[in-house]
Parts: structure tokens; C-alpha cells; sequence
């Protein structure tokens, strides 16, 4: 699905569904851009939080291959992204397995007459030798922190998920329900215990790697730490000529932060550099389209559902999304799911595709969307560092234009938008703007209305947290990294620059009406809900209790999950599944209400 003819470099990329059993695999492929193609390239990502962290490296890796001739297929693997399957489920393993086999068979058919080059990003790099060994046909690897036992992952793994348990120490909400005896959970993400159990299981020495096989390998280092030499040696052992080289920048594109992931542009000049050592093929000929679809169908609970790309064209280039659609007769409400700050549009721990396709089969068709610079929307993801950045109006109006497109291809008339942070902030602007929302579920907003001092209250309280005593022993000791520390002293020199301007606008504003309260007549006026679902420590929360917004008869519906601590970003599973919960009962509310307004816009 497309619309508009602007012109962006993601309009060459090509989505779609690989059938590897047992479930549906969702890829992207980057086309040469170069008129000698050289190898193709299969990136495999790794698992959980840095899985998300790393798209957008991942996204960039894919570009500069394209460019220099290495046609490039990324993928999510099943339950993860938007693959069809569920984490929890029994046979993950396996089944990741059967992705990269069947993506690795797709790119031979679509590229016949180059060499298959397999990227693996620490789990994916181990995933992808035990595609080699179940009959995947790959002539080189590249290897970026990639652990020669599956066994020393799930270690890491663990030892994640202790840190941030450490982390809540006894401010957390007691008795949360306990995890599945085995299982592990690091970033909200959740290895069931089977799973666990067959990762533990696999070590490249005893896989059985066909000799002759793969020819080359390229081992990349971890920031700090050195490639697996165990993993060489099993390498070699089947033959292939293993090759080292520093891999910089994984801290900051693989497992940091979101808002700030840095693109490890060193890291793809060391692989290109050895890709190129073997010469190009000279226009080397183009196999057939191969297998891939464009649309998925799935089955959730009973009922059908099918998936499809959602690609608009707006100013900055070109949105990207993921259309969920009832396999039956879809009602008139349409949910629309847009990013929460910086993570692309499956959602914080993938709740927007559990989500979306939840609705789907409740009859609701729901759009998962990345507006520009976000996921795999076009645009200049080095804005989105400045929080700032997330407010600038334009966002709003991409999410009124997609609405309109919604509802001229008879998607819906009414529509839920939902949002958690920034996206919240859309949601809500979106909703004053165009009376066809008639929810706006808002999670865990930082503002309803923005304004510039917003940003600056927020840099005085990081402030004051890194002037504590306790965490200038923990800067001396060496726990804390320096990174935060020089942006949060670059952001207090900007407040400063700020400052008397800020001052003006507050004296400004002081007695001026209530805007929110005015907004918020208008929305109840037209017939619009808002729901706004808060978790423990939210500053908004205690603004708008203190200026009267939360009493009985107020036009806000809030909904308070008790968490004991800070989990802005839903990270908890049991926080997901109250969350889940709450977000349905928005949805079931709305499928059993009726505008009372006639003259809705159609």
C-alpha cells in the first residue's frame, strides 16, 4: 500500500513474508545500488532489548551495503518484530533456525550468481551457524559479538536481568507475579524456559559445521572485549579462513539507549573492506522474485488475521507501517499505534504488534506506524536526541494525514490513536485536530500540551540527581559512564542559553485560561474519550492532580498501575500484561459505543 510519489532512499526497499516453517518471517530487502553487485547480505539481529536498540544500525548497515553493490535482506525472527509467533512459545529455537535457512534460500533464488554473506549480530551470529549445520547454503560470516556457547549468552543474559532487579532494590511493588521456573527476563523481554533450555544446549564445537561449506569468517570484537577464540578454532576446524578485527561502536549501537544510539559507521568500513577482497561479479544476473509475499495471514486466538505494509509518502519521505486487518467483516473503528519516543513501531517489548493484532481479530483493523526518522520511516534520526525534537507539530499533522488516508480506503470512520510517551502527546493533538478519534489513549505522557520549559524542568532534575553525593562516588569509582555526564553539562549550558526566554513565555502564560482545561471541553464536546494510563513516578501524573484535572467529573479517564518504581517504558512483563489489559478495555468500551454526533466526517 502506497500513496504519494515523494522521492526517499527507502523507496527501494522492497518488504516482505518468507514462509519457513512453522511460522511467517517479515524481512526487508535492500537492492544493489551499485551496477556490480557483489555478495548478498543476510543481517540476523540479535535477541530482546538489543534487538530494538540495534534497528536502527541494523537499518543503516543495510544502506551502506546496498550502495556498495551487496543486494541485503534483514529480517525478524519469529515472535520477535513483525514475524508472525509469540516469544512464549514452545520450539523458538528451532523455528529461528528455519527463518535463516528460508531467508538465506530466498536471497540464492532472487541473487543466483553472487556469494551469500550472513551478518550475525551476537545471538543471530549463533543462530546462523546452526543454520549452516541445518543445511543453509552460506559462504561467508561476519560475526559481531558472537559467543562460541549458547550457554555463555544466556549468562549475560541473566546477569542483565539481576542488574535491573538490583536496580528496583526496595522500592519494588511486592509480590509481583513470578516468572516460569527457568525462564529469563533482561529489558522486558522474556527467554521462556524451553527456550533457555535449547540455546544453553548449543556449542559451535559440537554443531557439526559441514567442511568446505563456508570459506571465509570475519570475527568482530565487542567494545572491550575480544572475539570468541574458541569460536575460531571450531571455525577453522571446518575449514574456513577466520579472520579478526575490532567491531567499535556495539556498546552504542547494540545494547545502549534508544534516544542516543550511535551508527557504528568504523564497523561497516571494517566488513566492507573485507567483503571487497573477493572481486565483483560483473553485472551479475538477477534470479526471479523468489517466494516472498506481500501480506501474511495469521491466526490469533481462532480467528483470521492478515498483515500487510502501510507505506505513505509525506514531506520527509516516506512513513512505514504494519496494517492489521480483521479476516472477516471489520467494524467501523480503526487503532491506529504510533511510536513511543525513538522505538520503531512494533512497540515497547513488541505490545503494539500483540496489540494490533489482538484488535484485528476483534474485527478492528490496527496500524502500527513509524513517523519520519523512526524504525524504517524516512528521515533524520539524529533530531530525535534533543527530546524537544519528539514535539515539533509536524508530527501531528503526518498522524491526521494517515488518519485521512484511513478513512477515504475504508479502513474506519472512528479511530483510536494511542501513543506512549511522546507518541501520547500526538495521540492527543492528533484528537483535537480531527473529530473522526474518538479515543485517545494516551500512555504514560510527558505532556499534553508542550512547552519549552518542559524539557528544561526535566534537565534541572538530571541535574540535580548527577550533583548527588552518591552518584559522584559512583562517577569516581567508575560505575557510571561518562557519555550521560557530558550530555546532561551540554544541556545545562543550553538551559542557561534558554533561560530568560523561558522566564518571558511563564509571565506570559500566568493568568492566561487554562489551555488544557479548554482542551479538554473541546475533546468532550465532540464526543471524544481520553484515557491516560499512568505508572508509579510520572511527573504529569502529579501536574495535573495538583491542578484539579484528576477529580470526580473531570473529562480525563486515568488508569494508575502501581509499580513501585519508575517503569516509564513498560519494561516489567507484568506491567505489559496490566497494560494489555487496560489498553483492551479501551478498545471493547469503544466497539459497544456509538458517537452521539451525526455529522462525524466521513
Amino acid at each position: 500500500m502506497t500513496a504519494g510519489s515523494a522521492t526517499a532512499r527507502g523507496e527501494s526497499i522492497r518488504p516482505l513474508y518468507l514462509e519457513a516453517e512453522p511460522d511467517t518471517v517479515f524481512g526487508l530487502f535492500h537492492p544493489a545500488q551499485a551496477a556490480q553487485r557483489r555478495s548478498a547480505a543476510l543481517i540476523c539481529p540479535p535477541f530482546g532489548w538489543a534487538e530494538a536498540c540495534s534497528y536502527r544500525a541494523r537499518l543503516e548497515w543495510a544502506y551502506h551495503l546496498a550502495q556498495r553493490g551487496h543486494p541485503t535482506l534483514r529480517i525478524d525472527l519469529p515472535g520477535t518484530g513483525d514475524s508472525a509467533g509469540d516469544l512464549g512459545e514452545r520450539g523458538r529455537v528451532s523455528s529461528w533456525t528455519a527463518a535463516i535457512v528460508a531467508a538465506v534460500d530466498w536471497l540464492r533464488v532472487h541473487e543466483p550468481d553472487v556469494p551469500i554473506t550472513v551478518i550475525g549480530i551476537e545471538l543471530g551470529g549463533l543462530l546462523a551457524l546452526r543454520a549452516v549445520e541445518a543445511g543453509a547454503r552460506v559462504d561467508d560470516l561476519v560475526l559481531w559479538g558472537t559467543r562460541s556457547k549458547g550457554s555463555a549468552w544466556v549468562r549475560e543474559l541473566r546477569a542483565m536481568g539481576s542488574l535491573e532487579a538490583g536496580a528496583a532494590g526496595d522500592a519494588a511493588v511486592p509480590g509481583p507475579p513470578p516468572l516460569p521456573h527457568g525462564a529469563v527476563s533482561a529489558g522486558g523481554f522474556v527467554l521462556a524456559p524451553e527456550t533457555r533450555a535449547a540455546l544453553e544446549e548449543i556449542d559451535v564445537a559440537s554443531l557439526g559445521l559441514p567442511s568446505g561449506v563456508i570459506k571465509r569468517a570475519l570475527l568482530l570484537a565487542r567494545d572491550g572485549m575480544a572475539a570468541d577464540e574458541r569460536l575460531g578454532e571450531a571455525l577453522r576446524a571446518a575449514g574456513v579462513a577466520v579472520s579478526t578485527r575490532p567491531g567499535p561502536g556495539f556498546g552504542a549501537s547494540v545494547i545502549g539507549d534508544l534516544q542516543t544510539v550511535e551508527v557504528p559507521h568504523a564497523t561497516f568500513a571494517e566488513t566492507s573492506a573485507w567483503l571487497d577482497a573477493v572481486p565483483a561479479t560483473a553485472e551479475a544476473a538477477r534470479g526471479s522474485e523468489g517466494p516472498g509475499r506481500e501480506r501474511m495471514e495469521l491466526d490469533v486466538h481462532g480467528a483470521q488475521v492478515r498483515e500487510q505494509p502501510f507505506v505513505h509518502d509525506v514531506r520527509s519521505g516516506r512513513l512505514f507501517g504494519v496494517l492489521a486487518e480483521p479476516g472477516g467483516p471489520p467494524a467501523d473503528l480503526c487503532a491506529v499505534l504510533l511510536n513511543a519516543g525513538p522505538q520503531r513501531r512494533v512497540g515497547p517489548n513488541r505490545m503494539w504488534v500483540q496489540s494490533a493484532r489482538r484488535w484485528a481479530a476483534r474485527g478492528v483493523p490496527s496500524l502500527r506506524i513509524d513517523l519520519d526518522g523512526i524504525g524504517d520511516a524516512d528521515g533524520h534520526p539524529a533530531g530525535w536526541r534533543e527530546e524537544a525534537a519528539f514535539y515539533e507539530p509536524q508530527h501531528v499533522e503526518y498522524v491526521k494525514d494517515v488518519l485521512a488516508r484511513l478513512r477515504t480506503e475504508g479502513f474506519g470512520q472512528r479511530f483510536i490513536v494511542l501513543g506512549l510517551c511522546s507518541g501520547a502527546n500526538w495521540a492527543f493533538n492528533a484528537a483535537l485536530d480531527d473529530e473522526s478519534v474518538v479515543a485517545a489513549l494516551l500512555i504514560n505522557p510527558r505532556a499534553l500540551l508542550w512547552r519549552p520549559w518542559i524539557e528544561s524542568d526535566r534537565e534541572t532534575r538530571k541535574l540535580r540527581k548527577l550533583a548527588s553525593p552518591r552518584m559522584w562516588g559512583r562517577f569516581l569509582r567508575g560505575d557510571v559512564e561518562t557519555a550521560p555526564v557530558a550530555h546532561a553539562l551540554r544541556a545545562a549550558s543550553a538551559r542557561l542559553r534558554r533561560a530568560p526566554a523561558e522566564v518571558l513565555e511563564r509571565v506570559r502564560r500566568r493568568g492566561a485560561p487554562d489551555e488544557l482545561d479548554a482542551a479538554l471541553e473541546h475533546l468532550a464536546g465532540q464526543g471524544t474519550s481520553v484515557t491516560i494510563i499512568f505508572t508509579d513516578q510520572e511527573p504529569l501524573h502529579d501536574e495535573l492532580s495538583r491542578a484539579g484535572h484528576l477529580q470526580d467529573g473531570s473529562e480525563l479517564q486515568v488508569e494508575h498501575v502501581h509499580t513501585g518504581e519508575n517503569a516509564h517504558a513498560l519494561q516489567p512483563p507484568w506491567i505489559q500484561a496490566e497494560v494489555h489489559r487496560l489498553m483492551d478495555d479501551v478498545v471493547e468500551r469503544e466497539l459497544r459505543r456509538r458517537r452521539p454526533r451525526e455529522d462525524a466526517p466521513t
